[in-house]
């Protein structure tokens, strides 16, 4: 639709400004253009400068102390170092009583915000 009337409104003005058009049209396409390099060489030399900034890596010498120090006589297992040392934000993520339950009503009101005739497919792809 927005083609359609810009098609409309340039036909208007070539009508109305008659041999003139074709000089005022060029130079509204030169002064587009003009702004579109400007633009673009803009952009190429912000990437020059990413990419130069990307070619200095940081060093690699860095060295960190260990998150858990084990002060006990208990030794741990690699397993159970890996889940200490993934510090105290770390969710085990244990799954409550009757969570299928909550999983299949969660389901079907998500299902009942669907289209009707989408409905029924959907419920069987969940199942």
């Amino acid at each position: 639709m927005l083609n359609r009337e810009l098609y409309r409104r340039h036909l208007q003005v070539a009508q109305e400004w008659d041999r003139w058009w074709d000089v005022i049209h060029e130079s509204i396409l030169q002064k587009i253009n003009r702004g579109m390099e400007r633009k673009y060489k803009i952009m190429d030399e912000k990437i020059k400068r990413l990419i130069q900034n990307e070619a200095h890596k940081p060093r690699a010498d860095v060295s960190f102390y260990p998150r858990v120090i084990n002060n006990t006589s208990i030794k741990f297992s690699d397993e159970e170092m890996e889940l200490l040392n993934k510090g105290l934000k770390c969710n085990l993520g244990s799954k409550q009583k009757r969570w299928i339950n909550n999983l299949a009503m969660e389901a079907e009101m998500a299902i009942m915000l669907l289209p009707p005739g989408e409905q029924d497919y959907i419920r069987h792809q969940v199942a």
